[in-house]
């Protein structure tokens, strides 16, 4: 049984929920540049290129896409996803 039956046949599996995001831009920011953030209620994150954006799953980039706008609606589509290999994003950063 591959991984794509057992998440379709398993109730446990279909039942579990795991947070997940859309990330649209990663980077890195200095504290004083947070403090800065909290200071002026502000931030400026420079271009975002909606065409390279991540779905975010438990903390695993599971996807890589775009986000698109439709009949006012914001959507996420797939382009690639990633294998699992049971490292999460912040693992492989470092």
């Amino acid at each position: 049984m591959d991984i794509t039956e057992f998440l379709e046949s398993s109730p446990i599996a279909r039942n579990t929920q795991l947070p997940g995001c859309v990330v649209l831009k990663r980077f890195r920011m200095s504290l004083a540049e947070l403090s800065a953030v909290k200071t002026e209620g502000t931030f400026d994150a420079g271009v975002v290129d909606s065409a390279l954006c991540e779905l975010e799953i438990g903390g695993q980039v599971v996807a890589t896409g775009s986000v698109y706008r439709r009949r006012g609606r914001a959507y996420f589509k797939i382009t690639h996803t990633s294998p699992s290999d049971g490292h999460n994003k912040e693992e492989a950063d470092a």
